[in-house]
């Protein structure tokens, strides 16, 4: 198709598809560096040209693409509901299962069932001397806290990692090599006596009722006395696991459920958005 450029008017709606497409474009093609802040040269930015077809293409675009943004916002809202009540549900079981006598991690790691401690000094400028695949996680409580990857690891096993600087949020990390800068901390558990994932589950209660900035932060000697727990016996811990694993699944596994269907309609959206949008300049 090819798109004329009619001074008759454009639609709010298709030049908020229009940016949803080629906003990112748009800012790189018009941003300067100076430093290291970007900033937008506004001449390139007026400047710049955007397909305008006429009017009746314009809604008909516009129709099309908002039904697919509206099942987004739907989709969005149920997802954002089932993890609310995924969140009430995760704390009631586990605070069902903790009914025994109560022992803070720092008591925890003097009998030997946790250990806690920090990670090292990793930069930006040490990955890229040593670039590799294996994740680093650092401040970030956000997403799965990866800084980047790294050539060298520095654990290869099961434990929790937490955002030091970044909240003190919690990540249970499944055996995969990988690294965690000095603003993170890491636990190892004796899964003998406590399995992992069922203290992961009980410390991710606990923090939804912490604050953690910066005058306060999570540094292992904060946290071994802020947080304690009682010790179910095993078969109980893995029956909580199993049950909040089923949870967790539907509501944050990408492969699974809501957000697999989500991912699928922001894809579905993307590539129905990038073919009506698509058009051959008219020659002047």
């Amino acid at each position: 198709m090819k798109a004329v450029f009619p001074r008759d008017g454009i639609l709010a709606g298709f030049i908020a598809h229009i940016l949803s497409s080629r906003g990112g474009d748009i800012l790189r093609s018009c941003s300067k560096s100076g430093g290291s802040v970007t900033s937008i040269n506004s001449a390139q930015l007026y400047s710049f040209r955007i397909p305008v077809p006429p009017l009746e293409v314009q809604r008909e675009i516009v129709q099309i693409l908002d039904q697919f943004t509206q099942l987004e916002a739907e989709l969005e809202a149920e997802l954002e509901a089932r993890r609310r009540q995924y969140r009430h549900y995760r704390a009631q079981i586990v605070s069902r299962s903790q009914s025994g006598d109560r022992l803070s991690l720092g008591e925890l790691e003097n009998r030997g069932t946790v250990k806690l401690g920090r990670g090292k000094v990793i930069s930006k400028i040490d990955i890229a001397n040593s670039p590799g695949r294996y994740p680093v996680y650092s401040s970030s409580g956000s997403g799965t806290g990866e800084f980047g990857r790294y050539g060298l690891y520095m654990f290869n096993d099961e434990r929790i990692t937490w955002s030091v600087d970044g909240g003190g949020r919690f990540f249970y990390r499944h055996p995969h090599r990988f690294s965690v800068t000095n603003v993170s901390g890491w636990m190892t558990i004796d899964s003998s006596v406590l399995r992992v994932k069922y203290l992961y589950y009980v410390l991710t209660v606990q923090w939804e009722s912490q604050v953690f900035d910066y005058t306060r932060k999570a540094h292992p000697s904060v946290i071994r006395d802020v947080y304690e727990l009682s010790v179910p016996p095993l078969h109980e811990q893995d029956k909580v696991v199993a049950q909040l694993d089923g949870f967790d699944a539907l509501v944050n596994d990408l492969s699974v459920g809501l957000p697999a269907e989500l991912a699928a309609r922001r894809k579905q959206y993307e590539y129905y958005r990038d073919k009506l949008l698509t058009f051959d300049e008219a020659p002047s």
